[in-house]
């Protein structure tokens, strides 16, 4: 199949307002609520994730990913660069997602945000 944009079209693309298709970016989140985590994936392709194994993709063998669970979706991302790797359809139920091993508690806000603050009681 041929691409989309041929070679030469590629900088008429670009001088019209066009962007490069990557980094992709990720999807604004269902209801705002997601939950990152980190696995490694083995040998055969699966990741463990509430007491089950969970296929990934067998050619992510041996990798730290990231796994950002959202209440539908499983986005599986090298944990390093943040990369889009896989998506797969969510086989959890959301109210098990915010308590797997790994998750951020629920007390401070995720990196990037304002930091945790706390009280000293006189």
């Amino acid at each position: 199949m041929a691409p989309a944009v041929s070679w030469p079209d590629g900088p008429v693309e670009f001088a019209d307002g066009g962007r490069s298709a990557e980094p992709w970016p990720l999807p604004q989140a269902e209801n705002d609520a997601v939950v990152e985590l980190e696995r490694t994936v083995t040998k055969s392709g699966m990741v463990s994730l509430a007491g089950r194994y969970l296929l990934a993709a067998e050619i992510l063998g041996g990798r730290r990913v990231t796994i950002r669970i959202e209440e539908n979706t499983l986005m599986f991302l090298d944990a390093e660069s943040r990369q889009l790797l896989r998506v797969r359809p969510n086989p959890l139920t959301w109210a098990t997602c915010p308590q797997l091993r790994g998750a951020p508690s629920a007390g401070c806000m995720p990196a990037g945000s304002s930091p945790c603050t706390s009280a000293t009681r006189r």
